[in-house]
């Protein structure tokens, strides 16, 4: 399991023995969102500071990439559960969207047209 907090840190944890295993710093603001890749190897995280960051699971410490693309503060990060894409939200009146390329590379690939409000929700169709 993971978590992050207002204190910039995202937390690892093994539920079974209730034990944290591992802390990832590298966010300068409190984060926001996180998920975990479907193969389970990557992170994804979205924070104040507007910033989405991969982190590589197998090397907790590490940073794979960070993305600037947003102008506010990132509201939710989201995996595909069917491929290695995710898309973040943000006060910035935006989604957008990434593609991983080999090996755990992900490229910016698209924005949504800025709309009125923050978008604060996101989601993907079965």
């Amino acid at each position: 399991m993971a978590s992050g907090s207002y204190d910039t840190n995202i937390k690892l944890w093994d539920i079974r023995d209730k034990n944290n295993y591992a802390t990832l710093k590298g966010h300068s603001k409190q984060i926001n969102s996180i998920d975990i890749s479907p193969d389970s190897m990557m992170l994804v995280s979205g924070s104040e500071d507007n910033t989405c960051k991969i982190w590589d699971l197998r090397y907790p410490e590490k940073i794979i990439t960070t993305y600037n693309e947003h102008t506010a503060p990132v509201i939710k990060v989201l995996f595909n559960p069917d491929d290695m894409m995710f898309v973040s939200s943000s006060m910035d009146k935006t989604a957008k969207y990434y593609r991983c390329e080999p090996p755990n590379h992900f490229s910016f690939v698209s924005s949504t047209d800025m709309v009125a409000i923050p978008v604060t929700a996101i989601a993907f169709d079965d």
